[in-house]
């Protein structure tokens, strides 16, 4: 299996670059979602899609940060959304331990990971890739 980032567009990266101001190009950070409405239509998208719910204060959520971020997979999108900037998050419910990991495929919720497991976490994505 070949594992690459996928490819997204430039004006998207622009979009959700937290460089954008200086006129750099990040290339291998995942997408910061902003509000609960960005939130709805990234899980919609078509394919995999992977969300990771996480909060400043919580330091497991720092642990997996950077391996997250450098996660590669051909196929899947990777986003992050920090729960508590985003007042009307809508799965805040289901995120009551951080950092969580919602997995969609297609527009619909497959999976849930809990937790800074990153093995659990690319075991899933594949099963569900592969479904």
């Amino acid at each position: 299996m070949v594992i690459t980032r996928p490819a997204h567009t430039r004006s998207e990266y622009m979009l959700q670059n937290p460089y954008r101001d200086k006129g750099l190009l990040c290339l291998y950070f995942p997408f910061m979602i902003q509000s609960a409405q960005s939130y709805l239509q990234t899980t919609r998208l078509p394919g995999v899609v992977v969300v990771r719910c996480t909060a400043e204060w919580c330091k497991p959520c720092k642990t997996i940060a950077e391996p997250y971020s450098n996660m590669q997979i051909e196929g899947v999108r990777f986003y992050t959304i920090d729960v508590d900037k985003v007042d009307d998050f809508v799965d805040n419910a289901a995120a009551k331990k951080l950092p969580c990991f919602f997995i969609f495929k297609d527009g619909q919720r497959m999976g849930m990971v809990v937790g800074a497991n990153l093995e659990a976490l690319k075991t899933q994505i594949l099963n569900i890739q592969n479904a």
